[in-house]
C-alpha cells in the first residue's frame, strides 16, 4: 500500500468521509427517536390547521421518509440473513402497493404510506438492536422525552385544547388526545411506553406506583377501553410476577390511586359510561367491545370478496383499513404476505423472551406483547402505528434496559 501513497490516501478520504455520512446518519436517526412523539405532536398541530408541504405532503409523512433514507444509510450489513430479508420487507410492500395500483386501481398513495408505516417497526428495532446496543441511559432518555410529550398532551386536553374522540349532547369533547392526529394510535403508546417504565423501575415499587398513577391517569383522559385494560393487567402483573410475596402491599395502593383517579375525573368518566351504554343497548355488549358495527361490516365484505376473487387471499387488493381490526386489513390489502407482517411481531416477542435471563422478566415480556397483539387483533391501529414504532422496538430489545447484560442472542 506504501508504494502506491496517492491511492492510499485517496482510499482514507473516501472512506473517511463515508464514515463521516454514517455518523451523521446516524445521529440524525437519533435524533428522530429522541423527538418522535414530539414531531408527531406537531404534525397534529399543522393538521389541525390545514397546514401542508408542496405535494400535499404532512410532517409526519416527510418526517418517517427522512427517518427511513437516515436509517438505510446507517445500516451496517451484517451476515445475519433474518437483518437483511427484514431490509427487503418494505421494497416488497412497496411492489405490491404498485401493482395493486396498476392491476386493480387501489389507491396507491394510501398503500405506500402504509408501506412506509409497516416497515418502521422493523427498521427501529434493527437500529436499535445495532446501534443502541450499550447505551442504556440514551435508550431511557428516549423514553423520557416521549413520555413527557405524551402525558404533557393528554393533560392539555383537559382544558379542551386539540383532537377529542368523543362528544356530548351539550357540547363537551372527551376521549383526548392532544395534538396527535392519530388518536387511536394513542393507547398502544401508553401500553408500551407504561411496560417500559415498569420494566425500568421493577425493582422500585415506589416508582412503579407513582408511574402507575399517571398512567392510569391519562389512560382515563383518553378514555380508549385497551388502554384502561392495558395498564390494570400490567401492574397485575407486575404484582405477581415481581412482588408476588407483597402482593397486599401493593394492592391496596392501587385501588387508591383507582378510586382517586375515577373521584377527579368522575364526571369526565360518566360522560364515556352513558355514551357505552347507549351502544351496548343499541347493539351488544361483544360488538362494542370490539369495535363497533361498522368494524363487523367491514370484516363482513372483505370476507365476501374474498369468496368472490379467492386470488385477493393471496396477493391482496391494495389498502382500504375500513374493518380497523389489523390482521383482517393486512390480510385484506396484502393477502398471505399480511399474515407474515403480523408474524414479525411474534418474533419481536419471541426475541426480546430470548434475551432474557430471569423467569419472571419472560412471564412479564410475554404479557405486555399478548396485550398489544390482543389490541391489534381486536381495536387495531397497533401492527401500523408509527407512532408506536419506536417504543415497540424498544420493547423487542428490552434487554438493553439492563444495567448489566449479556450480549443479546439471535433468532435466526
Amino acid at each position: 500500500m506504501m508504494k502506491y501513497p496517492s491511492l492510499y490516501l485517496h482510499y482514507l478520504r473516501e472512506n473517511s468521509v463515508l464514515l463521516n455520512i454514517k455518523t451523521i446518519s446516524e445521529v440524525t436517526a437519533i435524533f428522530f427517536l429522541k423527538y418522535w412523539l414530539l414531531i408527531d405532536m406537531a404534525n397534529g398541530y399543522m393538521m389541525r390547521n390545514a397546514m401542508l408541504f408542496p405535494g400535499g405532503f404532512s410532517l409526519g409523512e416527510l418526517s418517517r421518509i427522512g427517518f427511513l433514507i437516515v436509517f438505510l444509510i446507517s445500516f451496517k450489513i451484517k451476515k445475519n440473513k433474518l437483518d437483511l430479508l427484514f431490509i427487503l420487507t418494505p421494497f416488497l410492500l412497496l411492489s405490491m402497493s404498485l401493482a395493486h395500483y396498476i392491476i386493480m386501481d387501489a389507491g396507491l398513495v394510501k398503500s405506500i404510506n402504509i408501506s412506509v408505516k409497516l416497515s418502521l417497526p422493523i427498521f427501529i428495532f434493527l437500529f436499535v438492536k445495532e446501534n443502541l446496543n450499550g447505551k442504556r441511559d440514551l435508550i431511557i432518555k428516549i423514553l423520557k422525552l416521549n413520555s413527557f410529550i405524551l402525558i404533557f398532551n393528554l393533560l392539555i386536553s383537559l382544558f379542551g385544547i386539540g383532537f377529542f374522540s368523543y362528544g356530548s349532547s351539550g357540547g363537551m369533547r372527551f376521549g383526548g388526545k392532544g395534538f396527535f392526529f392519530a388518536g387511536n394510535e394513542v393507547s398502544g403508546v401508553i401500553i408500551a411506553t407504561y411496560a417500559l417504565f415498569v420494566y425500568l423501575y421493577k425493582s422500585n415499587a415506589k416508582k412503579v406506583l407513582i408511574v402507575t398513577f399517571i398512567y392510569l391517569f391519562i389512560s382515563l383522559i383518553s378514555l380508549t377501553r385497551s388502554s384502561i385494560f392495558g395498564v390494570f393487567i400490567i401492574f397485575v402483573t407486575f404484582i405477581l410476577v415481581y412482588k408476588k410475596e407483597n402482593r397486599i402491599i401493593f394492592i391496596a395502593p392501587f385501588f387508591i390511586l383507582m378510586v382517586g383517579v375515577g373521584a377527579i375525573l368522575r364526571e369526565y368518566i360518566m360522560l364515556a359510561i352513558n355514551r357505552a351504554s347507549f351502544f351496548i343497548d343499541k347493539s351488544s355488549m361483544l360488538i362494542f367491545m370490539t369495535g363497533g358495527e361498522k368494524r363487523w361490516a367491514a370484516a363482513s365484505d372483505y370476507f365476501d370478496n374474498f369468496l368472490e376473487n379467492p386470488l385477493f387471499l393471496f396477493v391482496g387488493s391494495g389498502w382500504v383499513g375500513l374493518a380497523e381490526q389489523d390482521l383482517v386489513d393486512l390480510i385484506d390489502a396484502f393477502g398471505m404476505f399480511g399474515v407474515l407482517l403480523y408474524l414479525i411481531w411474534f418474533y419481536f416477542a419471541a426475541y426480546t423472551y430470548k434475551n432474557q435471563e430471569r423467569r419472571s422478566d419472560k412471564i412479564f415480556v410475554i404479557v405486555v406483547f399478548l396485550i398489544l397483539l390482543g389490541v391489534a387483533t381486536i381495536a387495531g391501529h397497533i401492527i401500523y402505528s408509527a407512532m408506536l414504532a419506536p417504543f415497540i422496538a424498544l420493547l423487542a430489545n428490552l434487554h438493553l434496559l439492563k444495567k448489566n447484560y449479556k450480549l443479546y442472542y439471535t433468532i435466526a
